[in-house]
Formats: C-alpha cells, structure tokens, sequence
C-alpha cells in the first residue's frame, strides 16, 4: 500500500492542482488565483479560462516538502512552473503556492 501511495503521487497532484485552479475559477475567486499567480499576467491566462487541464511534462523536480513541476496549462503549449507544497504524501494533502510563467524566467 505504501509503495502504491509514492507511485501515485504525481499524478495525484496533478489532479489536485487542476481541481483547485477549477474550482477557484469556477466560484470566480480572483483572490485565491491572484495568490497563486506570480504576476498578472499568469492571472489573466488563468482567468481567461473556464475550466483548465493540466499535464505535468516531467516526475516531481522538487525536494523535501515542496514538489515542483513544468506543466502545460490548458490547450496552449507555454510552459509553466508548478510548485506545490506537499502537506502528506500518504493521504494526498498538498496546497499550491505559485504558478510562475516559465518564459519569463532569465536562464
């Protein structure tokens, strides 16, 4: 069962980052997508949205309690850096903390 939990965990967040970005756009709370966003312009793509799919392109990249993926949001191909806070593993509890534009990041 364990084992089953870790294997699960990525695809698990997945869902879980595509269920909250959805819910929030759903109950129009530009509060919760502004905190999440890190600028405007991420919050405007976001709320041009009505209902978003996520695909993570790769595992976790991230460590320790905080999980980072480069993820395609929606139907356009940008890519953009999820980082989610993992709260338990074990029982699928995280909170996502930022979407970043990843095109805007210096290399």
């Amino acid at each position: 069962m364990l084992a089953s939990q870790y294997l699960t965990a990525d695809w698990s967040m997945e869902k879980y980052v595509q269920n909250d970005i959805n819910a929030a756009l759903k109950n129009n709370d530009d509060s919760k997508l502004l905190r999440i966003s890190s600028d405007n312009q991420v919050f405007k793509a976001l709320k041009a949205q009505k209902n978003v799919i996520i695909h993570f392109r790769t595992d976790n990249q991230g460590s320790g309690d905080m999980a980072y993926f480069p993820a395609t949001i929606g139907p356009k191909s940008k890519i953009y850096g999820v980082s989610i806070k993992i709260n338990s593993v074990l029982h699928h509890r995280y909170t996502l903390e930022q979407i970043i534009d990843l095109s805007t990041v210096p290399n």
